[in-house]
């Protein structure tokens, strides 16, 4: 896997649920990442270990809102959920 195209190309057994948490996350990385944020800046923002971050980041960890709301918090964003009807 080369970039994050290649990787939601990945994504066929994963649910729109979940995908839109990943699309999300991958979003917030590369803030973190576009604004020059180091990861141990980003996990003491986080308040966790260096290896906490990069298990998060890795996706070693089961991603869920609240940890995408204090991920997004950490970098001054928010993130806007809504609700539709299928």
């Amino acid at each position: 896997m080369t970039n994050w195209q290649d990787f939601k190309k990945q994504l066929d057994d994963v649910s729109e649920g979940e995908r839109m948490l990943l699309e999300t996350f991958a979003n917030l990385v590369a803030t973190r990442i576009q604004r020059k944020i180091s990861a141990d800046e980003m996990a003491r923002r986080l308040a966790i270990s260096s290896t906490a971050l990069t298990k998060l980041e890795g996706l070693d960890q089961p991603l869920t809102v609240a940890t995408l709301s204090q991920y997004a918090a950490a970098l001054g964003v928010t993130i806007d959920l809504s609700v539709v009807s299928a």
